[in-house]
């Protein structure tokens, strides 16, 4: 079941913390979110990604999202993933939104780059593959993180693990869960 309020778990060390070793073979680090068994995590569902309908200038301060794609709920604040319109994989850009008016966002500010949108899919064109750029929510209501310091974010581990005569099979699902 999805946890519906914000939820912050910070991972806590420094780059010369004393490692974790599971079962004296799997060196695991410090400042480390680890499993060899299960962990399953769920936060609060929102529209994950859309698409811009109209394009994008560099210099642009605005974009024009689809707001009619599922449960669209981005607000002030929120940090976005702008995914590149070209070949050139440095073209995506991070932006935060500033303002938000039926689906047209503000941005913190000018985008480096020109994006892509179209009012309806590309895919009548390129058999049916929709190319308007992406634009994607990283915000999540559970967000895990690394304390500020020292440079050293942190990391997730999940290993599996032979426990005497056991084996262990380590997984995760993170669904709606932010990782800094």
């Amino acid at each position: 079941k999805p946890f519906e309020q914000e939820a912050l778990i910070e991972m806590l060390g420094e780059t010369e913390s004393e490692t974790l070793t599971l079962g004296g073979t799997v060196k695991a680090g410090n400042k480390v979110l680890a499993t060899n068994n299960k962990v399953e995590m769920f936060g609060k569902k929102r529209c994950r990604m859309s698409r811009m309908i109209d394009s994008a200038d560099a210099g642009a301060k605005e974009i024009k999202v689809d707001k009619t794609v599922t449960d669209f709920d981005w607000a002030i604040g929120d940090s976005l993933f702008i995914a590149t319109s070209t070949l050139h994989h440095t073209h995506s850009e991070y932006r935060k939104i500033t303002a938000i008016t039926d689906g047209t966002i503000t941005l913190d500010k000018a985008l480096d780059h020109y994006h892509y949108g179209r009012a309806t899919s590309t895919g009548d064109i390129y058999n049916n593959v929709d190319i308007r750029n992406e634009v994607l929510l990283l915000n999540r209501s559970v967000k895990i993180q690394g304390e500020k310091k020292d440079g050293w974010a942190g990391h997730v581990l999940v290993s599996d693990m032979l426990d005497g005569i056991k084996f262990r099979k380590g997984y995760m699902i993170a669904d709606n869960v932010e990782f800094e």
